[in-house]
């Protein structure tokens, strides 16, 4: 029922031309049967008013109203109902059906209405919405990804585009997908009518690239076919924008830290002076969203054999920026701060040589992450906890004596005994248990936990998949094509 009333909000009520047209393209709609939907009487609210459907946090982040109220009630009218303009709270209704709207056959209509160019922007929307880990690969093998590439191809409209391109970036979430969307080309049009195109195509492009990079070898493929020079082209263009927002920096660096998984990337990146870009990054933005990615994309650079690496990251500073990182959040922000103790990680793992100790001595990294710790250690947050304890424990095995004193000196152990005094967890335990033996052990102690601390590190992974939000409001999309 909440598809039907999202039919009728695009333009589709009662219009017998519209209803001509679209069997034109392809016989009768039928949704869920052979009925025609745009035929069929329309559900009267009494019977779906007191509905309730299953809330999922991670898509929806409040509920959304419902369609029963007094003025519905009162009126007994249909006309009422589906003769109003689609609102957010029916575009979240409808959102939270995903998985049975799909299964129950609306796909083929989203594709018929996408080539027919009826109400796209609002129909693009929905079908954003459809989109979840359980629909993905099925509305992919129905051709909806098809039918979005060729909208990009065709359309002119910035709206239009940016929200093609965002259904796809909710499709892509394997590398199975990934390939399969690489041969219809649609890397390079994410170049030419996304990077190239206009500010908000520009930024919805770089989480779709990012997330189209979802494995090594795709990275090497993009990279052998010249990628790079536009994504770091796209890093140029976001310092010239006079208003660009932290977003739009955040989606270009996304999309160079994706392709940093492939080894002859990183080197071209190297050379292209990437290296000197993050150094910037970190060292002027106030922004923490900015920070945590630019902080991602520095681990990301780093593999198990990267000394070479490691050393130029050293040269250029980008350990200053790093130990600034913390000093930017606010006093609830910590998820910037699993991006801080990442690169940390990956920087003390490939470097042990005087250089890398002298350079966290200098910076101030010690004291960062003594006072990350602190501000995180009557949270609730299991997993940066165990990212911190390694990270302590790495840092003061590449450290050194100096640093291990220094950790001693600042109160680091006890703040680590206090952290895992207060953990309910087993596995924050272990880890904090881990980095104090590592830093206040004897000799054979603190090789062992600093052994195990390596150990424990997850080279396979480095920067997440990420799902940005709707680039265009639904405000904005009743100003643009909804009626035909």
């Amino acid at each position: 029922m909440v598809f039907r009333e999202l039919l009728w909000s695009i333009g589709l009520h009662g219009d017998a031309n519209t209803r001509s047209r679209l069997r034109k393209i392809s016989g009768n709609i039928a949704v869920g049967g052979p009925r025609s939907l745009l035929d069929a009487p329309p559900r009267p609210p009494v019977a779906y008013a007191d509905s309730t459907s299953a809330f999922d946090p991670v898509h929806m982040k409040r509920k959304p109203s419902t369609l029963s109220g007094n003025r519905i009630a009162a009126s007994g009218s249909t006309e009422n109902v589906y003769s109003e303009p689609l609102t957010p709270s029916k575009l979240q209704k409808f959102g939270l059906h995903s998985s049975k709207d799909v299964t129950a056959g609306t796909i083929s209509t989203y594709i018929l209405l996408l080539k027919s160019g009826l109400g796209s922007e609002n129909v693009l929307v929905a079908l954003g919405l459809l989109i979840d880990p359980v629909t993905a690969n099925m509305i992919h093998r129905m051709g909806a990804s098809a039918a979005l590439i060729e909208v990009i191809e065709s359309s002119e409209s910035e709206n239009t585009i940016a929200l093609a391109v965002w259904c796809i970036t909710r499709v892509c979430r394997n590398a199975e997908i990934a390939n399969d969307l690489l041969k219809q080309n649609l890397a390079k049009l994410l170049v030419t009518k996304g990077l190239k195109g206009t500010q908000r195509t520009a930024c919805i492009a770089g989480w779709c690239l990012g997330a189209l990079i979802c494995s090594a070898k795709i990275a090497e493929t993009l990279t052998e076919m010249g990628f790079i020079p536009s994504l770091c082209e796209n890093i140029g263009r976001c310092a010239e924008w006079s208003c660009a927002s932290p977003e739009d920096h955040c989606a270009a660096i996304y999309a160079i830290a994706r392709i940093s998984r492939s080894v002859r990337a990183t080197e071209v990146l190297a050379q292209s002076g990437w290296i000197q870009t993050l150094e910037r990054y970190l060292m002027t933005t106030d922004s923490p969203m900015v920070a945590q990615w630019s902080a991602r994309a520095v681990g990301c650079l780093l593999g198990q054999d990267s000394t070479d690496m490691a050393t130029m990251l050293l040269d250029a500073g980008v350990v200053k920026g790093l130990a600034r990182l913390p000093s930017i959040l606010l006093v609830d922000e910590v998820e910037p701060l699993e991006a801080f103790a990442f690169a940390l990680q990956r920087l003390s793992s490939a470097d042990w040589g005087g250089q890398a100790r002298k350079a966290l001595v200098d910076a101030g990294v010690v004291e960062a992450l003594l006072s990350a710790q602190i501000a995180v250690a009557d949270k609730r947050c299991p997993e940066l906890h165990v990212e911190l304890a390694h990270t302590t424990a790495r840092v003061a095995d590449v450290g050194g004596a100096p640093v291990r004193k220094q950790i001693i000196n600042a109160g680091g152990v006890e703040i680590l005994k206090r952290v895992s005094s207060l953990a309910i967890q087993n596995d924050v335990q272990e880890a904090c248990n881990l980095a104090v033996k590592s830093v206040s052990g004897n000799l054979w102690s603190r090789n062992a936990a600093s052994s195990k601390a390596a150990l424990l590190h997850d080279w396979s992974g480095a920067c997440p998949y990420y799902l940005p939000d709707c680039p265009v409001s639904v405000n904005a999309a009743q100003k643009g094509d909804l009626h035909v």
